[in-house]
């Protein structure tokens, strides 16, 4: 491996006021005030970066990703005041892409395929042939305007979430493996003309024809197939859904000879984002091990600040920093790059910031840790089922969400309909809690830099959450959880949200039967998914969801994509 990529998002959102920020992207709006560029917030983005860059290049990153293709690109149609608008944002990033380039650090710009606005809407008629050219010609302009710039990393099964704010709001265009593999096609040419890397994601959401590239090798074949170019790299997420545990390594790392790039979360988004410790060396040097031998691998892309929705405001690497997630990033480096067993990595790392006695302790204490993620946040007796529903891998972690527990009759019915031994998940959620107990006083031994009582309230809730699932004694756990909640919104202001439904219902036996038919477990197509996951019926269970909207917690319709796009 010789590709070591990180994210750049810590600089650009440290002076962000949002309640609740979308960690997907660089908000340009944060960095603009009266249709022109807020000069004052980018000469602090650029003071920053420049101590983030040193501390990502000390540990071993050679490479930054930025955002975004959309903010420096000026379309002949655009008006005058947003071309004016976008060329300062370029002049700023000029200034950025210089600095990185004196350091020796590789320059990667981020895209979905397509952005847009009313300019290219109007200008393209929603027409495929004039959006294709439209990106081929914002790619040449980018590589003319930025020789220092080293590729683009591509994105085709997300788009912007329903929150996003500013002049552009992106779109998933590509909607079959035949329109990914022209449009690849199209394109590599001027990657290899200009010896750039084409680094394209196989993240989908389970929309249209490409919503399973992350796990069928079917569509995966027939986007890169018959593709040859050293200039096209492939980068897919460890497992074959999000950042989730309980995932085995993806078996595409080692479909065709394609190069291949490894993406990694060490901010982690479902498990905190940094407030409490989610140790992530043990999978990640799991992982490597599994990959040490593929020839085909060419690096790796690491997400230290990016992804999800939340009210936590640490930043990996600056002020507000977060201990775990620094402990994560530097752990995954040292694993991929300097290929350290984990033992080595930890003295290292732990010898620099305590006293060496404690070492045992420490070691100790990540168990402890990994444990408690495993068996008290997700509960391992459904997180060990391989589920699909259509062409998407159902999450290993189904009712805590970002910062958000929701809990309803849905989600009760469901998770019954697949745990069948209860009583072991209740044992092993409270064994766990007990487990973080231990933690709490191995943190005080050691000196770490642990919120132990905020871990502690909120993964108790957590733990009578799962009791709520599984007990018949549902009344007196709802008081008990009223009474928790109550002392937890009192004492923290920083917060998991907490959804708990006050009504709930067993739902039928029929609704347990449908559950149990729209989700398999294999991820090969069954003959009832073609029959029932169609337009027709799919129109029916749209209608469906808008009408039961309860059946969802309050922040899916405020954050990320609307579901409809999981029906199409």
């Amino acid at each position: 491996m010789k590709l070591f990529i990180i994210d750049s998002l810590s600089p650009f959102l440290h002076k962000c006021k949002k309640d609740v920020i979308n960690w997907s992207k660089i908000h340009y709006d944060h960095l603009e005030r009266n249709n022109t560029i807020h000069t004052k917030r980018y000469r602090s983005v650029y003071s920053k970066l420049k101590i983030y860059l040193k501390k990502i290049k000390k540990i071993g990153f050679n490479a930054v990703s930025f955002d975004d293709l959309a903010h420096l690109t000026v379309f002949d149609f655009y008006p005058d005041n947003l071309k004016n608008k976008i060329n300062s944002h370029k002049k700023q990033f000029k200034k950025i892409f210089s600095y990185l380039k004196k350091n020796n650090l590789g320059i990667y710009i981020t895209t979905d395929i397509m952005f847009f606005n009313n300019y290219i809407q109007k200008h393209s008629k929603n027409n495929k042939r004039k959006i294709f050219e439209l990106l081929k010609l914002s790619i040449e302009n980018l590589f003319y305007n930025f020789q220092e710039i080293d590729g683009i990393i591509f994105r085709i099964g997300e788009c912007d979430g329903v929150d996003v704010k500013g002049d552009f709001k992106s779109k998933i265009y590509i909607k079959s493996p035949l329109q990914a593999n022209t449009l690849l096609k199209k394109i590599i040419p001027i990657f290899e003309k200009n010896n750039k890397l084409l680094i394209f994601r196989t993240w989908t959401l389970g929309a249209y024809g490409c919503g399973d590239l992350m796990w069928n090798e079917k569509t995966f074949l027939k986007i890169f197939g018959n593709i040859k170019s050293e200039k096209l790299v492939i980068s897919l997420k460890y497992g074959n859904a999000d950042f989730f545990r309980y995932l085995k390594l993806n078996k595409l790392f080692f479909l065709t000879d394609h190069k291949k790039i490894i993406e990694l979360q060490t901010r982690r988004e479902y498990e905190g984002f940094g407030e409490y410790p989610s140790f992530v060396g043990f999978d990640y040097y799991r992982f490597y091990k599994q990959l040490q031998n593929n020839k085909n691998m060419l690096g790796i892309y690491v997400w230290c600040q990016t992804g999800g929705w939340t009210s936590f405001k640490s930043f990996t690497f600056l002020k507000n920093t977060s201990f775990w997630n620094e402990l994560n990033t530097y752990t995954t480096i040292k694993i991929f790059k300097d290929k350290m067993d984990l033992k080595t990595i930890l003295e290292i790392f732990f010898y620099k910031n305590f006293n060496k006695e404690h070492f045992e302790n420490f070691i100790k204490f990540l168990k402890y840790s990994d444990i408690v993620i495993k068996n008290l946040l997700y509960d391992k007796e459904f997180a060990k089922q391989e589920l699909y529903f259509n062409k998407v891998r159902i999450h290993p972690l189904l009712y805590a969400f970002w910062d958000n527990v929701s809990i309803n009759s849905s989600i009760i019915d469901l998770l019954n309909s697949f745990v069948v031994n209860k009583k072991k998940s209740l044992k092993e959620v409270f064994k766990a809690l007990s487990i973080l107990k231990k933690m709490g006083k191995l943190s005080l031994q050691i000196g770490l830099p642990y919120k132990y009582n905020f871990h502690y309230d909120t993964f108790r809730i957590i733990a009578y959450c799962r009791k709520l699932i599984y007990s018949e004694e549902k009344t007196l756990i709802l008081k008990k959880l009223k009474l928790l909640l109550k002392k937890y919104y009192a004492k923290y202001k920083q917060i998991y949200k907490f959804n708990i439904s006050k009504n709930i219902k067993q739902k039928s036996l029929l609704f347990r039967f449908i559950i149990k038919i729209l989700f398999r477990k294999k991820s090969k197509y069954r003959f009832i998914d073609r029959l029932i996951f169609n337009r027709f019926v799919s129109f029916f269970i749209l209608i469906y969801i808008k009408i039961n909207k309860r059946m969802f917690p309050k922040f899916v319709n405020n954050q990320g994509m609307p579901l409809d796009i999981f029906f199409k």
